[in-house]
Order: C-alpha cells, then structure tokens, then sequence
C-alpha cells in the first residue's frame, strides 16, 4: 500500500520484497519439498518453462525491442509444456488447469 492507502504495482513489488527474506534455493526447495516423484518432478518442469519464456520475454523487449501480450507469454509456455509432452510424457500436473 503506497503512502494513499492505495496498492499499486511498485507497492507490491515493495510488500513482495520485504517479504522475501530467503533466497532462490530456499523458495525452490519449499516449493517442492512438499511434492513427491513424479508430481514433483512435473512441478519443477513447469516452473522451468515458465521462467524461461520469461525470461526469453524479456531479452526480447531489451534487446529486439519486440514483446507478446500476456496471454501471448501464456500460450507460448503452454505450447512448450505441451511439446515436451509429447515426447517424454511429462510433465503432467494433477488436473492441469494451465495446459489443456
């Protein structure tokens, strides 16, 4: 909440930081620590992909001076993770509600 009362996107890019107070291994390990075999191993696929269609979507914008939509970025991810499965079978989450 900014200094109005108001949320807006830097206040919770903010809120979201002071939050944060671990690292990327942490938050990693949190994650799937829960999640066993193969459910767990789809669930690391998934956060892959979708961390490398962002990141490929921001070296876009930088360096072509290009970018998708959201739902752009989306479809792409879901494409990827659909590719993927066609030729290894995984990964496949419980009730995909993201890849159909």
């Amino acid at each position: 909440m900014d200094s109005n009362g108001q949320y807006t996107a830097k206040s919770a890019y903010l809120a979201q930081l002071q939050a944060n107070d671990g690292d990327i291994q942490e938050w990693w390990d949190s994650t799937l620590k829960p999640l066993k075999g193969k459910h767990r191993r789809s669930v690391a696929a998934v956060i892959m992909y979708t961390t490398w269609n962002i990141w490929k979507e921001r070296n876009r914008r930088i360096f072509d001076s290009n970018s998708m939509t959201a739902v752009q970025l989306v479809h792409l991810i879901q494409n990827d993770i659909l590719l993927r499965r066609t030729a290894c079978g995984t990964p496949f989450i419980r009730e995909d509600p993201i890849v159909s």
